[in-house]
């Protein structure tokens, strides 16, 4: 008699009421709830093994050009004038924020001649002196050093990275003639991005290809 009066015994004949308007057994639910907790642990299996790879799929930041800079800087008794071009570190899914870690970036021609020495040329960061490899927060503008001259000459330099440098005129010196330039960005988990450059020589200016 109390047993019947019970809340949970109430409550389970509830149940069976409701299994009886849905047309679903009770062994059915059980088997749902089963396979859903099978399911949930596969789930949580995969994040543990697979997690930061994830991790690093959803918060990857993503460096994308802004515009180019040309500036003079004096340097000792000479004026230089530098090719800088600006960037930032953009998301590509909105999100929370993911800093770019340890930024390097590296130089090449879009279309390389043939039967040429040309290697990717490390660049500077501008004013950053001390490592080629650098932290971009998101959303801030950041300038990285592509070429130079020392004002009165007409040849541009490549701005190789602290600690790196080539005499051979191929390394060295930029050719317009070469055509486009490409930019490629990597972080300490591979690459996050890549930007033409086109030398516009009426302006003496690099822009956006």
């Amino acid at each position: 008699m109390y047993f019947q009066e019970f809340p949970i015994y109430n409550y389970y004949n509830h149940l069976k009421s409701i299994d009886s308007f849905l047309g679903i057994s009770g062994s059915l639910w059980g088997a749902v709830v089963a396979m859903l907790g099978v399911i949930a642990t596969v789930i949580l299996g995969f994040l543990a093994i697979f997690g930061e790879q994830v991790r690093k799929c959803l918060f990857k930041p993503n460096i994308q050009a802004v515009d180019g800079k040309k500036t003079e800087q004096l340097i000792g008794n000479d004026t230089y004038i530098f090719q800088r071009f600006i960037v930032k570190n953009s998301r590509k899914n909105r999100g929370i924020p993911y800093q770019a870690k340890d930024v390097r970036v590296l130089l090449t021609y879009r279309n390389l001649p043939k039967n040429n020495n040309f290697i990717p040329i490390p660049l500077r960061w501008t004013h950053f002196n001390k490592s080629p490899e650098r932290n971009i927060p998101p959303d801030e503008n950041i300038y990285v050093d592509v070429l130079y001259q020392k004002k009165g000459e007409n040849k541009y330099k490549f701005c190789w990275a602290p600690g790196t440098s080539s005499e051979e005129p191929e390394l060295s010196d930029f050719n317009c003639e070469w055509g486009d330039i490409r930019l490629e960005f990597f972080d300490e988990n591979g690459a996050i991005g890549d930007i033409y450059l086109r030398y516009d020589l009426l302006t003496d200016i690099l822009k956006k290809a």
